[in-house]
């Protein structure tokens, strides 16, 4: 038996090493999809705003307050909001009209995100380099610090 659990330990390591599979270029194709299908947003504007900010407002309510508290206090450049979904939420909305002033905003009402496989469900920061998507997600764990490394970036 004890030699056994190791046994069965080290084909369990085996078999998960041998099973990587790069899922990065499926998201992407996904996220631009997502795009270019749904959102319908025009190739210009994302040449102008390389940096998406994805926000499903079906998500948690206190990291989304958090996160577009946090994104009315910054001004990052070159940097389109995506809102998913819809609420009921005053604070959300007054967020949202806030950072209408200073972000263009695109909407998804009808939460149209999650007809593509993006693996997007909750704030997410993509970048857009050509053909190349940076993905990174926002969590209450590390927002204000991706976003203001983010921001010093550029």
């Amino acid at each position: 038996m004890k030699r056994i659990k190791p046994a069965i330990i080290l084909l369990l390591i085996i078999s998960v090493t041998n099973c990587n599979v790069d899922r990065s270029n499926t998201y992407s194709d996904a996220i631009q999809r997502y795009f270019n299908e749904a959102l319908e947003v025009d190739q210009q504007l994302l040449q102008e705003n390389p940096n998406v900010l994805i926000i499903p407002i079906g998500g948690c309510s206190p990291c989304l307050i958090e996160v577009m508290n946090h994104l009315s206090r910054l001004t990052l450049k070159n940097t389109l909001l995506v809102i998913v979904d819809r609420t009921l939420d005053h604070d959300i909305i007054n967020l949202e009209q806030k950072l209408s002033a200073v972000y263009p905003i695109v909407k998804d009402p009808e939460n149209r995100l999650m007809l593509y496989r993006t693996n997007i469900s909750n704030p997410t920061l993509l970048k857009f380099d050509g053909k190349q998507i940076t993905v990174t997600s926002l969590t209450l764990d590390n927002y204000e610090y991706v976003l203001r490394k983010f921001n010093d970036d550029l």
